[in-house]
């Protein structure tokens, strides 16, 4: 497992995590570096949303900690939480009659006293963003008209508006069309400040992400940067398959495919 000398965005200290007598996280020890972009990849049920939910304090631990910028998630007061973490799931509920100002509205909230209006300053931070994100000439469009690409990007940029120094993002591709899954990572791989994001296209993870976290069943296998844990040995282990890494001959990045069992067993 690689040490980052950069300083840890988070500390995960032997952590565990489960409920009903179940053990959903066993015993996870990470750093994960700031101002990267941290990928947690592996099967279905390894415990990848569950390890995002403790890293955002929704999940608190069974035993061990997490410390987010070197001190305990469970010191930090809410509000000055939210101003520095923001967080975007895969499930989302949010009312579709809104526009998209509306939405982006709602990350000014860790900033502002009950009732306190927006000023000048907060519309210039919402006009930023909106042009950060490519969605400026959307200000005023209703989430129901958006496409798939440009509602995930609505509510990455309404975390955005919190102006936090940590992104996490839970599947931000899933259900996505390809070619809005390419733009969106290479978005975020823009956006210059700390992500941590699982990812459901091993490949896609392997192309935009700087490290990788490697999940099974509750258990961290690997944890670094992508050119020293994208290996055909913890690949196998992940997957109880047979594997092919290559270098991809147009993206000059690490490649996965999954072989067929007969053709592994006779090379």
């Amino acid at each position: 497992m690689s040490r980052h000398t950069a300083t840890p965005v988070f500390e995960v200290d032997n952590l565990s995590w489960g409920e009903g007598g179940q053990a959903i996280l066993a015993n996870i020890n990470a750093n994960i570096a700031s101002h990267r972009f941290t990928g947690i990849i592996g099967p279905n049920g390894a415990g990848k949303t569950t390890f995002l939910r403790c890293l955002s304090g929704f999940y608190s631990p069974v035993s061990g900690g997490v410390s987010f910028l070197n001190k305990p998630l469970a010191n930090w007061p809410f509000n000055e939480r939210a101003q520095r973490l923001a967080v975007v799931t895969q499930h989302t509920d949010v009312d579709r009659s809104w526009s998209v100002e509306q939405l982006l509205a709602t990350g000014l909230i860790p900033y502002k006293r009950w009732f306190q209006v927006n000023n000048q300053q907060d519309q210039d931070l919402l006009t930023a963003v909106l042009n950060q994100v490519g969605l400026a000439d959307k200000r005023q469009r209703h989430l129901a008209t958006l496409s798939g690409g440009e509602l995930q990007r609505a509510l990455i940029a309404k975390a955005l508006v919190q102006q936090p120094e940590c992104l996490l993002l839970d599947e931000p591709t899933n259900h996505l069309d390809s070619q809005y899954q390419l733009t969106l990572m290479k978005w975020i791989k823009r956006l210059g400040i700390s992500v941590v994001a699982s990812v459901h296209d091993i490949n896609m993870a392997a192309r935009f992400c700087d490290d990788l976290l490697l999940f099974k069943q509750g258990k961290l296998l690997a944890h670094g940067p992508v050119s020293e844990v994208f290996t055909v040995a913890n690949l196998e282990h992940l997957f109880d398959h047979p594997v092919r890494v290559d270098r991809h001959p147009y993206h000059d990045c690490l490649w996965m495919n999954f072989l067929e069992q007969e053709r592994h067993h006779d090379q």
